[in-house]
């Protein structure tokens, strides 16, 4: 693909993604904190489309040879952080539905005695 077309239909999606999340977010739909990150998100993701070079000074920090291995690192990371939080949030919501079950079905036993 031509990098000149990518440096134009990146921040293109971002501006759509960030508009449709100002949207939700009017509507009350999207919490603010939410709303924030995901649009320094496509901030940061145009800005590394635009200035690619920037990367690789900040993966020197991280002591990380080049600029996309660092990127790719904390994408990585990111995503397995989030998979271990939605794990945590969905076996909360088990134990919750097995307790409201449980519940019920006590409350059902009492209504035939």
């Amino acid at each position: 693909m031509n990098l000149l077309l990518v440096k134009i239909s990146i921040p293109i999606i971002g501006l759509l993604a960030v508009a449709g999340a100002f949207l939700r977010w009017r509507r009350r739909e999207l919490p603010t904190g939410l709303f924030a990150g995901w649009t320094l998100l496509w901030l940061a993701i145009a800005v590394v489309v635009q200035l690619p070079q920037q990367t690789d000074v900040f993966a020197r920090l991280l002591g990380i040879g080049r600029g996309v291995d660092a990127l790719m690192f904390l994408a990585v990371l990111a995503l397995v952080l989030l998979v271990f939080r939605i794990y945590l949030r969905l076996e909360r919501q088990e134990r919750e539905i097995t307790a409201l079950v449980r519940e019920i079905a006590l409350l059902r036993s009492e209504k035939k005695q």
